[in-house]
C-alpha cells in the first residue's frame, strides 16, 4: 500500500472525519498507555502517527512538550483543532521514517509504528532522534489470532477462518532484533487485553465498518451477522475482544 496515499488523500479525510470513534474504539488501552509511558515534567516527547492528537495531548499534560508528527494532513487539521489553546503542544505534517526530527527525551506511538514502508530505517531515524538514556513506548497489536475484530473483519473480506502468520510487530522476537539493531537496549513486551469498541448497535458499528473497507452488501451483511455475537444486550454496543503489546526500549 502506497501509505502516503492512503492516509494523506480521501482515506485519511475519511478517518479524520471519524475521530472520535477511533478514539473510542481503543479507549480501553488509554490510562494504560498512559502509565507505560512514566513521563516527567521536564522531558520531550515524540508522538509519532499522532493522528488526531489524543495521545500527544496526554503526553502534553504530563511532559515539559509534546510533538506530533503523521503523514495524513486531515487527520492533522484535527489534532490543531483539538488542541487549540493548549502552549506545549505542536504538531508537524511529516513522515518520521525520513523526517531528520528535533531531539527528544521520550518516543511514543500508539499503533502508528505498523505503518512503516521500510522498518529498519524508520527505527533508525526514530532511535537517532532520542538523547542519550532516552526511551520508546509503543503500541502495538499482538499476533491476529488474539484479536477477535481481525479475525472478524478477515473472515468478511475474505471467507477465510485461519490466521495469516504474525507479522513483524506481533512477532516479540523480530521486534525485539529490529529495535537492538536500531541501537536500543532494555526492550519489554508487557501484553494487555481489552474490548475493542465499534459503535452503538449493529447497524451503525456494520456501516462504519463497512465503509471503513468499501465492503459490498453481502460482505457487510456477513460482518453484520459476526457481530450479533459481539453486541450486548439487545444488540447495543458492539465490542471485539483485542490483545496489544505495550513495547518499551532505550536508546
Amino acid at each position: 500500500m502506497d501509505q502516503l496515499k492512503y492516509w494523506d488523500g480521501a482515506s485519511g479525510a475519511y478517518w479524520a472525519r471519524r475521530a472520535t470513534r477511533f478514539d473510542e474504539g481503543v479507549a480501553a488501552y488509554r490510562a494504560g498507555f498512559v502509565a507505560a509511558m512514566g513521563l516527567a515534567p521536564d522531558e520531550d516527547v515524540l508522538d509519532v502517527g499522532c493522528g488526531s492528537g489524543e495521545t500527544t495531548r496526554d503526553a502534553a499534560a504530563r511532559a515539559r512538550s509534546a510533538l506530533g508528527v503523521d503523514i495524513s494532513g486531515p487527520m492533522l487539521e484535527v489534532a490543531r483543532a483539538r488542541s487549540a489553546g493548549l502552549p506545549n503542544v505542536r504538531y508537524e505534517h511529516a513522515d518520521a521514517q525520513i523526517h531528520r526530527l528535533e531531539p527528544v527525551d521520550v518516543i511514543v506511538s500508539r499503533t502508528g509504528v505498523m505503518f512503516f514502508g521500510d522498518p529498519p530505517a524508520a527505527f533508525g531515524n526514530l532511535v537517532r532522534a532520542l538523547r542519550p538514556g532516552g526511551r520508546l513506548v509503543l503500541m502495538t497489536w499482538q499476533p491476529v489470532d488474539r484479536n477477535e475484530w481481525q479475525l472478524a473483519l478477515r473472515r468478511a473480506l475474505a471467507g477465510r477462518d485461519e490466521p495469516p502468520p504474525p507479522g513483524l510487530f506481533s512477532d516479540p522476537d523480530r521486534f525485539r532484533t529490529l529495535l537492538t539493531d536500531a541501537g536500543c537496549t532494555d526492550v519489554t513486551f508487557t501484553a494487555h487485553e481489552a474490548p475493542m469498541y465499534f459503535g452503538p448497535d449493529l447497524e451503525d458499528a456494520g456501516a462504519f465498518l463497512a465503509a471503513q473497507h468499501n465492503m459490498t452488501p453481502e460482505t457487510a451483511e456477513r460482518l453484520r451477522a459476526d457481530m450479533r455475537d459481539h453486541a450486548g444486550e439487545d444488540g447495543v454496543r458492539v465490542r471485539y475482544g483485542s490483545a496489544a503489546w505495550f513495547v518499551t526500549a532505550r536508546r
